[in-house]
């Protein structure tokens, strides 16, 4: 933008005015918004687990686990080797370790159906109520 400036004392306000105006269009300079970038991770960086849990809780997006109670309410079955049965799907791993359910290990299924290890199932329900799967709320009978 370009403006013709007048000399004198009564067009100070009108040099203050066209400055403003200059530094508007050129917008923040990149070196401020690498500074500002810089400071919100510095400042992201050295929240403790607690700290995150807090903001989190503030925004309304901590999603809660299970109580100790609920937990202990959930089935546990011993994994069977499942032979020529057509109806049934075949269990092969938890996708919660990515491992291979083994015969005779315990496994819990969720009321959605999707099954995992006790101990895997269990420590990610202290943290979620949700399926690792399907995101479906679980309930404890």
């Amino acid at each position: 933008m370009k403006v013709r400036k007048q000399n004198g004392p009564a067009n100070a306000g009108q040099e203050a005015i066209v400055e403003a105006v200059d530094g508007a269009e050129r917008g923040p300079s990149l070196e401020d918004e690498e500074q500002e970038e810089e400071e919100a991770e510095r400042s992201a960086m050295q929240l403790s687990y607690e700290d995150m849990l807090a903001l989190g809780e503030l925004a309304g997006k901590v999603d809660k686990g299970l109580s100790a109670e609920a937990l202990s309410r959930l089935p546990v079955v011993r994994v069977c080797a499942l032979r020529g049965d057509s109806g049934v799907v075949s269990l092969n791993r938890c996708c919660i370790c990515q491992l291979e359910f083994e015969e005779a290990e315990d496994a819990t299924p969720l009321s959605c159906r999707h099954c995992y290890h006790s101990d895997c199932v269990r420590q990610w329900l202290q943290q979620s109520k949700a399926c690792p799967i399907c995101g479906k709320e679980v309930e404890a009978v």
